[in-house]
């Protein structure tokens, strides 16, 4: 005897359920592609029409485990004076310092904004004054200085769009023969893209011959 094909019958509530589920599923994906192309979008719209500083940031300064506040800063594009605004400031030593070690201490910075917006190179300079670092110190390399030492910051700006924040950590030591320069230096632009440029600078810099030499170089981005 011949066995009679089975029939599936679908009741139309899970029909409706299907189909509700189906919505859902093609209406959330939707609105996710959505979402994730209008930020892209935005923030594309964003670097662009920024009327803000592009280029801001601080530097923190300790001389033989003092804080000290460069008291002047500079700023020039491709060699030519251009404007920055300097200001004093506290903030969390997490704020400041890659290695924090959960310090609730505040710490005095100088922070610093240049209008940028232009593809080239940026320096930005700040002075030590010598008689001032020999009377938080008391070290005598520093009457050895010919003049006041200056710190000179190179940022290479790859995009007039950028939106970029620096951080400069400059821990200078002294003793009889000369004077030794840190830095941890920070980087980051943001650049509307998926990738970040970004990243940190760690170099010491050695000045024995303070007669002659009073100005100090590092290059922040190439």
């Amino acid at each position: 005897m011949d066995k009679q094909p089975e029939t599936v019958t679908i009741s139309p509530k899970q029909k409706t359920n299907r189909l509700g589920k189906f919505i859902l599923f093609t209406v959330g994906s939707a609105l996710l592609i959505l979402i994730l192309y209008l930020y892209g979008v935005f923030s594309f719209i964003h670097v662009r029409i920024y009327g803000g500083d592009r280029i801001t940031g601080q530097i923190y300064v300790t001389v033989d485990g003092k804080e000290y506040i460069p008291p002047t800063a500079s700023a020039y594009y491709n060699n030519s004076a251009v404007s920055i605004k300097t200001e004093e400031d506290e903030l969390p030593v997490n704020k400041v310092l890659s290695d924090s070690s959960g310090s609730a201490k505040l710490l005095t910075v100088k922070t610093f904004a240049v209008k940028g917006g232009e593809e080239g190179a940026y320096t930005i300079d700040f002075r030590l004054d010598k008689d001032e670092l020999y009377d938080l110190t008391g070290a005598e390399c520093f009457k050895k200085l010919k003049d006041d030492i200056i710190v000179h910051f190179k940022y290479n700006n790859k995009k007039w769009y950028y939106i970029t924040e620096l951080k400069f950590n400059l821990t200078i030591t002294a003793d009889n023969a000369g004077i030794t320069c840190g830095l941890d230096a920070y980087y980051f632009a943001d650049n509307a893209e998926r990738y970040k440029v970004s990243g940190t600078v760690k170099e010491t810099v050695r000045i024995d011959n303070l007669a002659n030499v009073n100005e100090i170089e590092f290059v922040i981005y190439k």
